[in-house]
C-alpha cells in the first residue's frame, strides 16, 4: 500500500493530489525531492527509508511524420518538437530496485521535502538531502550513492 504524497510546511501537513496543490507552495514547480519510509505490514515497524527526486512533467522529443516534415521548406528547421506532459508522479514509488521488488510487503509513506523549479535545482537539492541526512552511512537508508556537480547560476 502506498500513501498519498504529503508536504510539511510550517508544522502543517498538506496532502498533495494534483499539480495545483503544489503550485500553492511553488508556482513554477517542475519537480520535487521526496522521502519514503517503508513500514513492514506485518510488524508495523519502520524498516527502511529512501530519498529521491521526481519530475512532475516529462519533456520528450516528438519527430514529425512524413506529411508534417514535407510542409517544412526551410531545411535548417528541425524535424521535431518538444512535448511536455504530466508524468506518473501520483503513483510513483521509486526507481530503487529493492523498493520496486518488495513494495507489496511494505506500507510506503511518501513525504515531499521540497519543490524545485528546474532540473538543475532538482538534482542539486536531492544530492544535498542525501548528504546532509547522512543516508550513505545509515543502514536504514536504501540510498547507495550520490554524484554532485553544480554548474551555472540556475540553482535557486
Amino acid at each position: 500500500m502506498t500513501t498519498n504524497w504529503q508536504y510539511h510546511n510550517n508544522g502543517k501537513s498538506t496532502t498533495i493530489s494534483c499539480i495545483n496543490d503544489m503550485q500553492k507552495f511553488e508556482p513554477k514547480v517542475w519537480g520535487f525531492v521526496y522521502h519514503l519510509t517503508l513500514i513492514n505490514k506485518k510488524t508495523g515497524k519502520e524498516e527502511f527509508c529512501y530519498i529521491g527526486k521526481k519530475n512532475i512533467y516529462t519533456k520528450r522529443k516528438r519527430k514529425f511524420g512524413k506529411k508534417e516534415a514535407a510542409t517544412i521548406t526551410d531545411k535548417r528547421k528541425k524535424l521535431y518538437e518538444y512535448e511536455i506532459k504530466e508524468s506518473d508522479w501520483k503513483n510513483y514509488c521509486s526507481s530503487n530496485k529493492f523498493i520496486k521488488e518488495n513494495k507489496d510487503n511494505y506500507t510506503i509513506k511518501r513525504d515531499i521535502i521540497r519543490f524545485c523549479t528546474n532540473d538543475s535545482d532538482l538534482s542539486y537539492r536531492e544530492q544535498v538531502e542525501i548528504i546532509c541526512q547522512g543516508t550513505l552511512d545509515n543502514p536504514m537508508y536504501l540510498n547507495s550513492g550520490c554524484s554532485l556537480r553544480r554548474f551555472g547560476d540556475k540553482i535557486m
